[in-house]
């Protein structure tokens, strides 16, 4: 049973201090919960890496369809996409000014790029998922839920084989 507030409960979940580990491939040196983007827009999470690249991340909820059953991109993906579109220009027009909203300086980001987190890599079928990461769109980077807990299996398995 799909709930409204699904999107929700996810984001309370990876707020948690234990869940944040999530995040470490993305080496983050600062994480903000639901950051500003000037007073028009909230991302649901802002991670400023050690390499200075700050990254908006927009959740979708985990049940979000990616593809259409016949290809293409899904309605409920596009969302998302669009999402990040209107996050994007802000931040090329005002870009101090939305760095200024975080309490960063210009010269503590080299690069600001946007992550759309959703749907479940495992329900799409994997012709369709190489479509999606071939395309161009306004995300830097589309990650799946299940991708984000198989870049933290990962990193246990490296950690153990030292």
């Amino acid at each position: 049973m799909e709930h409204a507030d699904d999107e929700e409960i996810v984001q309370k979940f990876l707020e948690e201090k234990e869940k944040q580990v999530l995040w470490n491939f993305l080496a983050p040196s600062r994480i903000w919960k639901k950051p500003p983007i000037l007073v028009k827009y909230k991302a649901d999470f802002a991670i400023l890496s050690r390499n200075r690249i700050l990254y908006f991340i927009e959740l979708e909820k985990p049940a979000t369809k990616l593809a259409k059953s016949r290809g293409g991109l899904h309605s409920e993906l596009q969302v998302g996409l669009d999402q990040i579109r209107e996050w994007k220009k802000e931040v090329k027009d005002r870009r101090e000014a939305v760095l200024y909203g975080l309490g960063l300086k210009q010269e503590e980001v080299h690069d600001i790029k946007f992550i759309l987190v959703a749907g479940m890599a495992a329900n799409t079928p994997i012709e369709d998922l190489a479509i999606l990461r071939s395309m161009n769109s306004d995300a830097d980077s589309i990650f799946c839920f299940d991708e984000l807990a198989s870049f933290l299996h990962s990193t246990e398995t490296a950690l153990l084989n030292i």
